[in-house]
C-alpha cells in the first residue's frame, strides 16, 4: 500500500494490539488504529491534534478544556 513502518504507522499482531494500554483505539474496516500514551506525550507540547475517531476527539476536546479550565484560575 505504500506505507512506511514507523513512518505511517506501526504494523503489529492483533494480539499485540490487544496487549497495549491505548489512549484511544478504533476498529475501521477490520483494521485496528490507536494511539498510545506515550506516543500522544509529544503533541501535549504542540499545537497539533491527533484524532481517530468521534470517541477521541470528544476525549481530546475534553482533556483541552480541563488543561485550560486549570490554567485559567
Amino acid at each position: 500500500m505504500g506505507e512506511t513502518e514507523g513512518k505511517d504507522g506501526y504494523f503489529i499482531t492483533k494480539e499485540e494490539f490487544f496487549q497495549k494500554e491505548w489512549i484511544a483505539k478504533t476498529n475501521y474496516s477490520g483494521n485496528f488504529y490507536g494511539i498510545t500514551h506515550k506516543e500522544i506525550e509529544p503533541l501535549k507540547r504542540s499545537h497539533m491534534v491527533y484524532v481517530i475517531d468521534w470517541d477521541g476527539f470528544i476525549y481530546m476536546k475534553t482533556l483541552a478544556l480541563h488543561k485550560y479550565s486549570q490554567n485559567v484560575q
